[in-house]
């Protein structure tokens, strides 16, 4: 176990390629491939000195299917879903009021901030109301769920300290926050729509800054500050 934590560490944070700003996550990338050969080149490593040739040569091949189709396999079993309303009402049992009326800096990131939103049309849902604003689906003129990089701009707030204009940040979403008085960054896939709100001590993120490089580190970074 301790092995392949220390793989993923080296393969997603110190020689992972497809962290590169200019290069769009998109799977059979050159950045991408590269970034699928690192894993199952550090997956190799990590366990011959453990098991078995034959079983060393097993698990790096699945591990490179599962980096390969990481992306598609959240989409289809992880977000491909009914409706948000069953499953999240049930797990927001008495949360819904406790999660608005905290003090401390709260952080919601991708799906987490949209359930911060009034409402979703995701399952025609009810959201906890922090951020006035409505969750709408991307059209069917692009391609959907936004899969990869792309540029957050506008920045504002001390969230974003330290991080430059047309930054790249990782995505993976059907569903966008609109712009608001509460967007403090922008990005533009299909339309111009809010990746980042903010109210009071409340924080959102709809990119995934724990996948972003060094620029997402940051900004977590900013936000324990904050």
């Amino acid at each position: 176990m301790t092995a392949l934590l220390i793989k993923h560490f080296l393969a997603d944070y110190v020689f992972n390629p497809a962290y590169e700003p200019t290069d769009k996550h998109i799977y059979g990338s050159k950045g991408s491939l590269a970034h699928l050969g690192t894993h199952m080149a550090f997956c190799f490593l990590a366990l011959m000195w453990f098991l078995p040739l034959d079983i060393v040569i097993y698990a790096m091949l699945f591990d490179g299917w599962v980096h390969y189709h990481e992306d598609w396999i959240k989409t289809k079993y992880l977000y491909k879903r009914k409706g948000l309303s069953d499953r999240f009402r049930r797990a927001l049992t008495g949360l819904d009021q406790l999660i608005p009326q905290l003090t401390k800096p709260v952080l919601g990131i991708c799906l987490g901030m949209q359930l911060m939103c009034k409402h979703s049309e995701e399952g025609d849902t009810k959201g906890l109301g922090i951020f006035d604003v409505e969750v709408k689906r991307f059209s069917n003129q692009v391609k959907v769920p936004q899969i990869g990089w792309n540029q957050i701009s506008n920045l504002q707030t001390k969230l974003f300290q330290g991080i430059k204009e047309q930054e790249f940040m990782y995505l993976v979403h059907s569903f966008y926050a609109e712009k608001c008085k509460e967007m403090i960054a922008e990005t533009n896939y299909d339309v111009a729509y809010a990746s980042a709100l903010k109210k009071n001590n409340f924080f959102g993120v709809q990119f995934h800054p724990e996948k972003s490089s060094q620029a997402g580190e940051k900004i977590l970074e900013n936000f324990l500050k904050c």
